[in-house]
């Protein structure tokens, strides 16, 4: 097994075919006996070697699906009466394709991959790396292999998860551990892809050699077929990759940025999009840019241009929703552009889903309630429309119902591991903890190392006094995974959670040996201040820090408790530090806005405006920047975003004093009164702060 097998699953080798293949046989004998009973029959199977099976070229492969299906054609009752088909009978009636399958005046049929950019082959007859007897990697296969397969939310061919903000969304759900796998994987796809370029482009002996070969089975083909090796040659040729794709100059512009090479990368994606204007990946990247230079407009003229060249862009329009979203733009406008993707894609249940969760993340749940009912109603089948409906019944209350919407979209795919996730939490609510246990357990089955389902196991056995199974589950956590920090980690907070301080501490010191440690640092520094030990905890914080200085979630947690105890310039130091190593988070730039909101200082608005622009359904962040607005005495804009505020949190009364305070200070004191009049007439017992 290579270094990068140990990482990423086990490569397209020869031997390891051959070994799924048979383990394929085992899981799916069911199948493979239909096969042979249908081939029994009098029928014959083609098989045509496509993009994601292109294994099946393997001589081994072949011959371990032929035995498999005459192996298991051998033991049905069938095979055993008289005049039955005969091993050598079943064994005649597979024949696999390299290419294609003809039938002359009937149909010429072919999977289609090698007129597909990202999915094709140099050298489709003979698809194997020039250096090495491994299949060639192409763009489809790095993409599966680096990036969709390693994370549960990623799903390869919805195009949704792969849109401009798909990513962004993906990625700030991941947490620090999770981003940080997220660009180490990136990083190899990226790099498998220019090894790829690199070897395939080199005028060597080995890429001659695999070239004839590849055309003198194109001769053979043709013979076989009775056709003219002109005929091939001219359809061959349609499979070539074109001189002016967009591809090539996307695929430097990735690797550049990979390099910090902005201006490089900028240049490679201009030069895609001058190819074919409506090239989403180069679109996508170069909106990026913009959106890290702080140019939203220029971000979003990149997905408009899109659309100018295909009005009915899916990806693009999604991108203009998304980004509209983020800057704050009014729920009406949002909505609007997600149910013109629908219009115009009717058959796609990405904007329908997206919109469902927009209308949840504003918490207008009535709204996506709807949405999610019309959704289900055009598409009753998709298991994803089916929860987002589970989802918005569970926001509004609706318990039941939502229990009814994930069964059924379990229905649709069951073994949909988030679905699962879902229907146990929902279980819990309902009261049902054996429910939430078994659907949980049911998802280990399908995912038995992913790690959110692990949490969630061990975190009901703990509130279900299950203590012993909490346990086991973390033992088993640290066999499957004895080099990384998670399991040791679980097993402190179990051991915290009973009191046990010194264990828990053992058990976090013996995780920072390990990989990953994610919060771990800052949960060792919690239990030191929390049983006073100040001075270690100190000495701890210091050592780590001078260890791991890019370490932003320890600096966070850092800021946030100096923050919490009072010391505000300690706080601000380490807001300032995460601002300064980039990219930081929009609590820290909300917490920030707010403490130099607190000694007047004039960089408090930008700070806010930031923190706004990064989560503009959050009504506290939106409160912070309307003060700063305040305090900048921008009396409208104040006033529109506290009106957003309370919108979204009309039973906050606080966020209603505020407003009211930016009115009086505007002048607009009718208003002003109106408002706390209601105030006092929702709140008697409080009339008197409002009164003053």
């Amino acid at each position: 097994i290579t270094p990068d097998e140990e990482v990423y699953g086990l490569g397209r080798r020869p031997r390891v075919a051959s070994a799924k293949m048979a383990a394929v046989l085992e899981r799916h004998d069911d199948v493979f006996r239909a096969l042979g009973e249908f081939i029994a029959a009098g029928n014959r199977v083609e098989i045509v070697a496509g993009n994601h099976d292109v294994e099946l070229q393997f001589e081994p492969v072949q011959k371990i699906l032929v035995d498999g299906v005459v192996a298991l054609w051998s033991q049905c009752p069938a095979a055993r009466r008289p005049g039955a088909a005969s091993a050598e009978a079943i064994r005649a009636g597979i024949t696999f394709h390299p290419w294609f399958f003809y039938e002359k005046g009937v149909a010429w049929i072919e999977h289609g991959h090698q007129y597909d950019e990202c999915s094709s082959f140099d050298n489709g007859l003979l698809p194997v790396a020039p250096d090495g007897e491994h299949i060639a990697t192409n763009v489809d296969a790095a993409t599966l292999r680096y990036l969709s397969n390693r994370f549960d939310d990623v799903t390869p061919h919805s195009v949704g998860d792969w849109s401009f903000l798909g990513y962004l969304r993906l990625t700030l759900g991941l947490g620090v551990r999770g981003l940080l796998s997220m660009l180490k994987s990136y990083g190899a796809y990226v790099s498998s892809l220019l090894a790829v370029w690199r070897t395939e482009t080199r005028p060597t002996r080995r890429n001659r050699d695999l070239r004839d070969a590849h055309r003198a089975k194109r001769r053979r083909l043709s013979s076989q077929w009775s056709l003219e090796e002109s005929t091939l040659v001219a359809i061959d040729r349609l499979a070539a990759k074109l001189p002016n794709s967009p591809l090539a100059p996307t695929l430097r512009g990735q690797a550049l940025l990979t390099k910090k090479d902005n201006a490089g990368a900028r240049s490679a994606f201009e030069q895609a999009l001058a190819r074919n204007g409506a090239y989403f990946p180069a679109a996508s990247a170069l909106a990026s840019l913009e959106l890290a230079d702080g140019k939203p407009d220029a971000a979003m003229a990149r997905f408009e241009a899109v659309l100018k060249v295909d009005p009915k862009h899916l990806q693009a329009q999604i991108a203009v929703a998304e980004l509209m979203a983020l800057r704050g733009a009014a729920k009406e406008q949002v909505v609007a552009k997600f149910e013109g993707a629908i219009r115009t894609n009717p058959s796609e249940y990405v904007p329908r889903k997206l919109l469902v969760h927009f209308l949840l993340a504003r918490r207008d749940y009535k709204a996506a309630l709807v949405a999610a009912q019309a959704g289900v109603t055009s598409m009753p089948s998709s298991a994803d429309l089916l929860d987002s409906l589970g989802q918005a019944h569970l926001a509004a209350g609706e318990v039941n119902q939502a229990l009814n919407a994930f069964g059924k979209a379990l229905a649709q795919r069951p073994n949909a591991v988030q679905v699962l996730q879902h229907l146990a939490a929902t279980n819990v609510l309902a009261g049902n903890q054996p429910a939430a246990e078994a659907n949980l357990r049911r998802a280990l089955v399908v995912a038995p190392t992913d790690i959110s389902v692990q949490r969630e196991l061990v975190s009901l056995y703990l509130k279900t006094k299950q203590k012993s199974k909490a346990v086991a589950l973390v033992k088993a956590i640290q066999s499957q995974q004895p080099s990384e920090a998670i399991g040791y980690f679980m097993e402190g907070d179990i051991l915290l959670a009973d009191g046990n301080t010194a264990g828990a501490l053992a058990a976090f010191e013996l995780a920072r040996t390990k990989r990953n440690p994610g919060l771990l640092p800052s949960r060792i520094h919690l239990v030191l201040t929390s049983t006073k030990r100040v001075d270690e905890a100190k000495r701890f914080a210091d050592e780590w820090r001078r260890q791991h200085p890019d370490d932003k979630a320890f600096i966070q947690y850092l800021g946030d408790v100096a923050l919490a105890g009072g010391n505000v310039a300690e706080s601000e130091r380490n807001y300032q530090q995460l601002v300064a190593l980039g990219d930081p988070a929009y609590p820290v730039l909300n917490n920030l806005a707010w403490i130099l909101l607190k000694r007047n200082a004039p960089e408090a608005l930008p700070m806010a405006e930031r923190a706004a622009a990064m989560a503009p359904d959050r009504p506290e962040i939106l409160d912070t920047l309307a003060q700063a607005l305040l305090a900048q005495q921008k009396y409208p804009q104040a006033i529109e975003v506290g009106r957003r505020v309370v919108s979204l949190a009309p039973s906050v009364d606080q966020y209603k004093l505020s407003l009211a305070k930016i009115l009086i200070a505007a002048g607009e004191k009718v208003q002003a009164r109106q408002l706390l009049e209601q105030l006092k007439t929702a709140s008697p017992r409080n009339a008197e702060k409002w009164q003053g």
